[in-house]
């Protein structure tokens, strides 16, 4: 696979072009790569068509080894280009490094082979460059130093392995995408095609950006990343109070909880439960509880046929409407939507014989 596919029409002999930067980098996604590509190239496409020829994108595939690098699945980007000079780039896409099944020991050496992008990056940011990342490509982004203090997102999956390695930064991966200045991360998945609709859209214009997203058949909704959220409870936390607290709140979360109980339940004081909790889990107690309980709901309505203010008293709420403004908060869907998107068919007897009498 060669990095210098040609991404210019015509209208990349004007000098206002957006210089893209695609990084490749070892265990990157290549989906994720030609499609951030390949989707700015049906942008150009569209432009054209558009008539906007003032303004393309043109973009190349960079990285350390000139001669490729190994993605994730095994196989190769070759040919890629150097880094360019800070100067010479308005845009760096960060495509998802690492599958989010990455622990704290492989996302440190992946950090240290990546550790001179990490450097660049700095310098193009210093620059005035628009950095962009999805995934786990935002590791890289706090490792060098652009996320610190600020909010960011990254895949859900990592949440822990990300708090840990970067408690500095005010992870909120329940977001689907969250910018700061001029930078912007993006969460796990197909959110990426979220993020190129968004640039074409800021860069080429609104039409440019629907009309793309008609060709390539992009939903321009999209979600929360709060949806797909793997249970708190299944979550096994490597801080023993951490441990302790989860193992309190599965047995007591459909009760009245407070501060004082959690405080008691890991034997130490309110204010060290609160610091410790927010440090390790980038959340406080009470809305560690609280995502626990959505969760709770989130699964009875992915499986279980039971009316939906039933679900919610049985998740210790007792405010169904107050609930509902919190549930569409936390997953951008009504619980209707929800259930609706993922619900899961809950046959009767009499449609089960029927189905084992027609097999």
């Amino acid at each position: 696979m060669t990095g210098k596919m040609d991404t210019r029409t015509d209208g990349d002999q004007h000098s206002n072009d957006i210089r893209v930067a695609i990084l490749t980098f070892p265990m990157g996604l290549l989906s994720c790569v030609f499609a951030m590509q390949e989707s700015l190239m049906v942008a150009n496409y569209c432009a054209s068509q558009f008539g906007v020829r003032k303004k393309h994108f043109r973009a190349q595939l960079v990285g350390l080894d000139a001669l490729g690098t190994q993605s994730f699945s095994g196989a190769r980007v070759e040919q890629v280009n150097a880094l360019p000079a800070p100067d010479q780039v308005d845009l760096v896409l960060v495509p998802a490094g690492p599958p989010p099944v990455i622990d704290g020991g492989s996302l440190q050496a992946w950090l240290q082979a990546c550790r001179p992008m990490a450097d660049w990056l700095q310098q193009v940011h210093a620059h005035g460059a628009q950095i962009a990342s999805t995934c786990t490509g935002s590791l890289l982004l706090a490792d060098a130093g652009l996320l610190q203090g600020v909010p960011a997102t990254t895949h859900w999956a990592i949440e822990q392995v990300a708090q840990q390695a970067f408690p500095q930064v005010q992870w909120r991966v329940d977001e689907s995408m969250v910018e700061h200045g001029a930078v912007i991360t993006a969460g796990g998945g197909n959110i990426y095609t979220m993020l190129l609709q968004q640039l074409i859209q800021r860069h080429l214009g609104s039409d440019v950006a629907m009309e793309t997203s008609r060709m390539l058949l992009l939903d321009t909704q999209g979600e929360r990343q709060a949806v797909y959220f793997r249970g708190a409870l299944d979550v096994r936390y490597e801080h023993p109070k951490m441990e302790m607290m989860k193992q309190y709140v599965a047995q007591h979360f459909r009760h009245a909880l407070t501060l004082s109980d959690l405080a008691g339940a890991t034997s130490l004081s309110e204010r060290t439960l609160n610091r410790t909790c927010q440090r390790e889990l980038g959340m406080t107690p009470m809305q560690f509880v609280q995502r626990v309980r959505i969760e709770s709901v989130m699964h009875s309505l992915q499986l279980t046929p039971e009316p939906v203010n039933k679900i919610v008293w049985e998740a210790g709420y007792e405010d169904l409407s107050s609930f509902q403004r919190l549930f569409k908060r936390h997953t951008g869907l009504t619980m209707s939507e929800y259930r609706r998107r993922f619900g899961v068919k809950v046959y009767t007897h009499d449609e089960e014989e029927s189905m084992a009498f027609e097999a």
